[in-house]
């Protein structure tokens, strides 16, 4: 969004607590930045709002309308379907012949992989049937159910073998990743990959919310209330090295955000209290995810 590219660290600032004082220009780019038809396809939108939000809200008071609400009986419902895909997975993701994505949503990324890739044959898997009706005209197929019931189901083993499985977002929405991908492992052509995005628990932004005892759910982002699993990148080479996979690339994605430095600094202090390397959990504490790829061993 060009209203917000400034020359200085300190006049994004400036102009970040302007536009939060101002609840309808808030409103208006709010729209914009959702519309799919005013976006551009390498523009991360769900990053973009999922970071953008919270930091007017707490500069500039506003309190941002959201599309969705809270649901009331208990139950989780999916996350938000969004018409963008994260490039920084796609610009991993190797051309190949046959594809499978858990979690395809709309078929978003699907559509700009076979943009890049004609003719590869490419398989969603989604929970939520109405995304998945809507990523059809994207993907070659989709299966539409629970991805830990399918991936064991003999009548689905030859729809399921590829030379790439693509998780955007999306293992830490499983009861048992760590089986998944052990059967993912299984599934895979020999010097098959996976490509995955995976949030980071150990982002700067949740260990001060926890500091504080904000640990509350929300619709979207590191504190989706649909997500059952949490991973740090330590924590996801393991789940790697245990599914028999070899890493190849882990790459950060990383947001800056005005009040990043201020609380690094104390996640510094508190990992030297603790006799740990005070630059490692500074580092590890900025990417929002890790995109991923793996090859799979032997």
């Amino acid at each position: 969004m060009s209203y917000l590219i400034c020359p200085t660290p300190e006049a994004y600032v400036e102009r970040t607590i302007d536009l939060g004082r101002n609840p309808e220009n808030v409103q208006k780019r709010r729209r914009r930045l959702i519309d799919p038809n005013a976006n551009r396809p390498l523009f991360d939108t769900a990053g973009w709002i999922r970071n953008l939000e919270p930091l007017l809200h707490k500069l500039g008071g506003v309190t941002i309308a959201t599309t969705t609400n809270p649901p009331r009986d208990g139950t989780m419902e999916q996350t938000a379907a969004h018409s963008n895909y994260n490039p920084d997975l796609l610009a991993i993701m190797p051309k190949v012949p046959s594809v499978v994505e858990v979690g395809c949503s709309t078929g978003a990324l699907a559509k700009a992989y076979q943009s890049l890739n004609p003719g590869a044959h490419y398989v969603g898997i989604e929970v939520d049937e109405s995304y998945g009706e809507e990523a059809r005209q994207w993907c070659s197929s989709v299966l539409i159910g629970d991805v830990e019931e399918l991936l064991f189901s003999p009548a689905r083993q030859s729809d399921l073998r590829a030379q790439l499985y693509v998780f955007g977002d999306s293992l830490e929405h499983l009861r048992d990743p760590w089986s998944v991908l052990a059967r993912v492992h299984q599934l895979l052509e020999p010097e098959g990959m996976i490509c995955a995005c995976i949030p980071n628990a150990q982002h700067w932004s949740l260990q001060a919310r926890l500091s504080i005892g904000d640990l509350t759910y929300e619709d979207s982002g590191l504190m989706d209330r649909t997500h059952l699993r949490w991973f740090t990148k330590s924590t996801i080479e393991k789940m790697l090295i245990d599914a028999k996979f070899v890493t190849q690339s882990i790459q950060p994605r990383i947001f800056p955000h005005p009040a990043a430095e201020k609380v690094t600094k104390q996640i510094m202090a508190m990992a030297k209290a603790l006799g740990s390397d005070p630059l490692v959990a500074a580092r590890n504490a900025q990417p929002l995810q890790y995109v991923i790829r793996a090859q799979k061993g032997h």
